[in-house]
């Protein structure tokens, strides 16, 4: 057993824990021939051989495609397969509210049209997933990556801007989930930033590594069949592996140790502590309440009576059990885009009132943002992944 993997193995061996992980895609961070970790689903290799619910079309990931290109093939493909729902996965806020209001406007009395991302309060989203799954109306949904984060939908044809291999493969698994009558299909496009030198929208959010060994895995494919997927992710993380860095690793020796404050939590004074983060993330954010009905209303006036609770742990254990209830309504954002909107709140959460909303907050996209002075409007979902 190799040192790196010792506190996992003490732990089982003398305190006699179990530790199970549960993965859509695993990564390489145990060794099964090092005999570090043991796979409870004997012959996986045999059980994704028998899938067959999808096919990635991976050829245009070679070609750059502006969002106005892209604009023009979703609407042939729209009109071409009108029997069929649609799921459009975008890198950025920006790009996904520009795809959503064209998608709106274009089909908006044929279809019933969805956005979803960070930039709604996580009450919105899942009603608008509960409205997407009870519906047997076609659907045209409008994402960005919070779509890969456990969403239980069933869509026949799927869309994606450019990511790594393992957010590909989360969101091909929107793609025919419940095993439908006919084939489902997920298309990889490569958008690029016209105004930008062509530079990748990908680009903006993920490490470079990540693109390049993804590209590195789908090199020679074209139309990839779902029992081809597992051979890829493994050529994927082998890649990943063997292009090592100082970080990876010392993420890897964290998350094997157990030490996963010092993995994933950067410190205070210390801007290199955090060793990792999902999507890059270059601008503080700050969390917004947005009070948009009247049980908001409720739920942060009984927000603002624990906080004046004078004995801690009372007050501590009031707030446990209703910290569910107000994160419906938060939003963690970018300072600078909620900064143009209302004043911030530095001690604790900004309150948006429902004299406000109206100014700040669109029914439809969310968080009101200055499409044309904030350059890039990126959004990174990490947050809601790791609240949820």
């Amino acid at each position: 057993m190799e040192s790196g993997a010792g506190n996992f193995y003490c732990h089982a061996r003398y305190l006699n824990c179990h530790f199970i992980f549960m993965t859509a895609t695993m990564p390489l961070i145990f060794s099964e021939e090092s005999k570090e970790i043991y796979e409870l689903a004997k012959n996986k290799r045999k059980y994704f051989e028998e899938f067959s619910r999808i096919t990635i079309n991976a050829k245009r990931v070679s070609e750059k495609l502006t969002i106005d290109e892209y604009k023009a093939l979703l609407s042939d493909d729209i009109y071409r397969f009108e029997e069929d729902d649609f799921l459009i996965v975008m890198n950025t806020i920006r790009t996904s509210i520009d795809v959503y209001s064209f998608i709106k406007e274009e089909f908006g009395d044929s279809a019933e049209i969805y956005y979803l991302s960070t930039n709604i309060i996580p009450k919105e989203r899942l009603e608008r997933i509960k409205k997407i799954k009870k519906s047997k109306n076609r659907k045209i949904i409008v994402s960005t990556q919070m779509i890969e984060a456990g969403v239980d939908i069933d869509i026949d044809r799927v869309y994606r801007d450019f990511g790594p291999m393992d957010s590909i493969n989360q969101t091909a698994g929107r793609c025919n989930r419940e095993w439908g009558d006919k084939k489902g299909l997920v298309t990889l496009v490569n958008l690029t930033n016209e105004n930008h030198y062509d530079r990748p929208y990908a680009a903006y959010i993920y490490d470079n590594v990540l693109i390049e060994e993804t590209r590195n895995a789908l090199s020679g494919f074209e139309m990839i069949e779902e029992k081809e997927i597992f051979y890829l992710a493994e050529k994927y993380y082998m890649g990943l592996k063997n292009h090592g860095s100082d970080e990876s690793q010392k993420l890897l020796d964290c998350i094997k140790e157990l030490r996963y404050r010092e993995a994933f939590e950067s410190g205070k004074d210390d801007k290199n502590s955090g060793v990792f983060e999902l999507i890059r993330q270059e601008f503080k954010t700050v969390d917004v309440f947005i009070e948009i009905d009247d049980d908001a209303a409720k739920v942060w006036q009984e927000y603002q009576s624990i906080k004046k609770i004078k004995d801690r742990f009372e007050r501590k254990r009031k707030f446990n059990r209703h910290k569910k209830d107000l994160y419906m309504y938060v939003l963690s954002l970018p300072e600078f885009a909620v900064r143009k909107q209302v004043d911030i709140d530095e001690k604790d959460i900004t309150f948006v009132s429902r004299e406000m909303v109206f100014n700040a907050y669109d029914e439809d996209t969310g968080f009101m943002r200055d499409l044309e002075k904030d350059y890039f409007f990126l959004m990174g979902e990490l947050a809601w992944i790791l609240r949820c």
